[in-house]
């Protein structure tokens, strides 16, 4: 709906249905809505948030000024990469309130602290839990400042240094589009889940085209490209997670939208147009349907619900033993992160420990434990 509105209310209700399309369609986006992971509603936070304050801009009610802001601060509540996304639209409201003639500086700098006031109320309960818990606000990625409890520098070191994808470098920074469609390999599980080349296809035409928009139309893709640029470059210099960049890519897809239906709308290149995007949408409904497939002998009963859990979930046997044959008052010491389904007490060592029990031999555990 966000991204929908978003797209309909500047260029037109077909590119809008075009850039939803792709979107639900996209491969990591199947992938996503298949898993407990809080991406796809953070998206939805992100395009209200620009739609939200390019109606304040466009519309001049401060409505949907504050609401915008409630909208980054709930981004901000449902994943860390929120701080991305509050840096970026918080940089295009700078340049939106300076450029704003209507209000003098005082009312420009009320505004401001108004915007990050209200997202901060919104995010700070979670903050504050995580400064309780462990004495940093956005563990464990503020090592470097808290040294918070339950990470160690080891870690910090281990995690921090990680990365994916061709490099740092400034020509990698320029061809990212290219790599992130052609070079997929360079990321794990690049192509399992892979980047449509829509975008790399399509968005050069805005060059070539360039004379087909409105005044209106430019100035909302100069904010586009904007949000864009600054959420690249703060994942760039960062892990380069694949999915993490998918924020970026679906905003793309929105003049790659207007290139198409243009093209549609010129003889000479109507066919092509047809053909590239009836290829993508064909792959991505099989890759939703084959990605899908896993789960239809377990929905059907052609397949038992502990003989799919067996596959899916690490050590499903050994937790459903432990349910059935140790006793309610007991406490299991379970060296992972994952014990799903366990319905007994049990304790995970804090993760710098783990290694440490790990190497131990049963004498040095049992000593431990007593």
């Amino acid at each position: 709906f966000a991204l929908y509105r978003l797209v309909s209310e500047r260029l037109s209700s077909r590119s809008a249905i075009f850039v939803s399309t792709l979107f639900y369609l996209n491969p990591k986006i199947i992938m996503l809505s298949s898993i407990a992971k809080p991406d796809n509603i953070y998206f939805g936070y992100l395009f209200l948030s620009l739609h939200l304050i390019i109606l304040w801009q466009e519309k001049k009610e401060m409505k949907y000024f504050y609401l915008s802001a409630l909208c980054t601060g709930f981004s901000l509540a449902t994943k860390y990469h929120g701080l991305f996304w509050a840096l970026s639209i918080g940089s295009l409201l700078l340049i939106l309130i300076f450029y704003d003639k209507r209000f003098n500086i005082g009312n420009k700098t009320k505004n401001v602290i108004s915007y990050v006031f209200i997202s901060f109320i919104i995010v700070s309960p979670f903050y504050l839990r995580n400064f309780i818990a462990t004495g940093d606000p956005i563990w464990p990625y503020g090592w470097d400042f808290f040294e918070s409890s339950y990470w160690s520098q080891r870690l910090n070191d281990k995690y921090s240094s990680w990365q994916q994808g061709p490099g740092d470098s400034l020509w990698n920074y320029i061809t990212i589009l290219w790599n992130i469609t052609l070079n997929q390999e360079l990321w794990v599980d690049g192509y399992r889940i892979p980047y449509l080349p829509v975008q790399l296809a399509l968005l050069p035409g805005i060059i070539f085209f360039k004379n087909h928009l409105t005044q209106r139309q430019l100035i909302f893709y100069s904010i586009l490209i904007w949000v864009s640029l600054v959420y690249y470059t703060l994942w760039f210099f960062t892990y380069q997670q694949l999915r993490y960049f998918l924020p970026v890519m679906i905003i793309l897809l929105i003049p790659c939208s207007q290139i198409f239906w243009i093209m549609v709308g010129k003889n000479s290149f109507r066919v092509v147009a047809s053909i590239f995007i009836t290829s993508v949408l064909l792959f991505s409904m099989a890759y939703a349907i084959l990605n899908t497939r896993q789960y239809l002998p377990v929905v059907f009963s052609f397949e038992t619900k502990n003989a799919f859990l067996d596959d899916k979930v690490s050590f499903y046997k050994d937790i459903k033993w432990l349910n059935d044959n140790v006793s309610d008052d007991s406490i299991i010491f379970f060296i992972h992160l994952k014990p799903y389904y366990l319905e007994k007490k049990y304790v995970i060592p804090a993760g710098y420990e783990t290694p440490k029990f790990i190497n131990f031999d049963d004498a040095e555990f049992y000593k431990y434990l007593v």
